[in-house]
C-alpha cells in the first residue's frame, strides 16, 4: 500500500460514491462501550483531505489524526457525526461492501 496517496476531488454527484469505496477498503466501524466508532487509515494527505471534506462538507466536529509509523489515523466518536458520515456514504447507495453496509444498517437502527 501506497503512503502516497491523494484525495481524488470529483465533482459532487461522485464524491460520496468515491469516498465510500475509500472507507468500504480502509476504514472501520466499531462497537465500544459507549456506542459505536468509526476509522479511517491511510497517508497523512488522503486522511488530512477526508477530514477535512467531512468537516467543511457535513459539518462533522473537526478530530484529532493520529499517526502511528506514518499511516495516518481518522476517528469519529460522536454519535451525531457517526450518523451523518455513515448516512451520507451508504443511504441509497446500490454497490458498497455488504460486511460495512449491514454495520451502518446497525448503527443507524
Amino acid at each position: 500500500k501506497s503512503l502516497s496517496e491523494e484525495f481524488f476531488n470529483c465533482s459532487a454527484e461522485l464524491q460520496r460514491h468515491y469516498m465510500r469505496g475509500l472507507f468500504d477498503g480502509d476504514g472501520s466501524i466499531g462497537k465500544v462501550k459507549y456506542g459505536w466508532k468509526l476509522s479511517m487509515c491511510g497517508s497523512k494527505n488522503l486522511i488530512h483531505d477526508f477530514r477535512d471534506y467531512l468537516v467543511n462538507s457535513l459539518k462533522v466536529t473537526p478530530q484529532k489524526l493520529r499517526n502511528q509509523k506514518n499511516l495516518w489515523y481518522l476517528y469519529v466518536g460522536r454519535k451525531t457525526d457517526i450518523r451523518t458520515v455513515l448516512n451520507y456514504l451508504y443511504q441509497d447507495s446500490t454497490i458498497s461492501l455488504d460486511r460495512k453496509f449491514s454495520l451502518y444498517k446497525q448503527v443507524i437502527s
